[in-house]
This record gives C-alpha cells, structure tokens and sequence, in this order.
C-alpha cells in the first residue's frame, strides 16, 4: 500500500523559493516561464494542486514557515504503515 506525502505552501512562500532559486541559477531546467511573480501566482490558481490520491494512506505537510525534518517524516512514514499493518 502506498503512502503518499504531500507538501504544500501559501502561494507568496512558493514564488519566494522559485525566484530564490532562479536568482541563485539553482531552478530546474524543466521549470522554464514564471519569471514574473504574477503570471507564477495566477498558474497556480488555474491548475490544480493537491495530493495525487494514490489510494493509500496521505501525511499532508505544510511547508509554509519551515521544510520537513527528514526524520521525522521518515517517521510518521513508519508510524503509518505499522498500523495499516497490524
């Protein structure tokens, strides 16, 4: 059974990391457009985002004011999966 972590951020937090990343020449090169913040900010009103539902367990994550520890989503990833287990 799959477990699905999804992260999410408000939509100025986003665009602050793309542009971070644009600036720093670190942006993936698949990402190509989006160099105006408003034209980033309306895509993702248009398109939808979310989980991909992959029909087993979801651990949503809210990135907005800091990333993920590692270990501990390794965590809840184990913790979840003990009691789909048991």
């Amino acid at each position: 059974m799959p477990v699905e972590v999804y992260c999410s951020a408000e939509p100025e937090v986003l665009w602050d990391r793309f542009e971070g990343r644009r600036q720093a020449g670190a942006r993936h090169a698949g990402h190509v457009g989006f160099e105006d913040r408003e034209m980033f900010l309306a895509d993702l009103l248009t398109r939808p985002h979310g989980p991909v539902e992959l029909g087993g367990s979801l651990i949503t994550l809210d990135t907005t004011h800091r990333s993920p520890d590692a270990t501990d989503v390794a965590e809840q990833i184990r913790t979840v999966v003990r009691e789909v287990s048991s």
